[in-house]
């Protein structure tokens, strides 16, 4: 194991406190910086799919009035067919 390591130990033991540090932080902004990357480009999507999503909460607002109209005439033809009489064609 120490064979692995010993490379980088040596490296390291050439470098002054504040150049170790620079090097250990500029690893791990690396990985972070993807993973920032990550979460910003899915948060992109996210707002895309929400715009899509109201674009197609206006189009429901628009169909919904005829669609109950025609729920209110299949109700009334079915009470009619069924026997109500009151729901009758109003003859002139």
């Amino acid at each position: 194991m120490s064979n692995i390591i010993s490379p980088a130990a040596r490296f390291m033991s050439k470098l002054s406190y504040a150049k170790k540090f620079g090097l250990i932080f500029v690893l791990m902004i690396i990985p972070l910086s993807f993973l920032l990357l990550d979460m910003v480009t899915d948060s992109l999507a996210e707002s895309d799919f929400i715009r899509k999503e109201r674009v197609g909460l206006e189009y429901i607002k628009e169909v919904r009035i005829p669609i109950e109209y025609i729920q209110q005439h299949r109700g009334m033809t079915a009470a009619y067919l069924g026997g109500a009489e009151e729901l009758s064609l109003i003859h002139i």
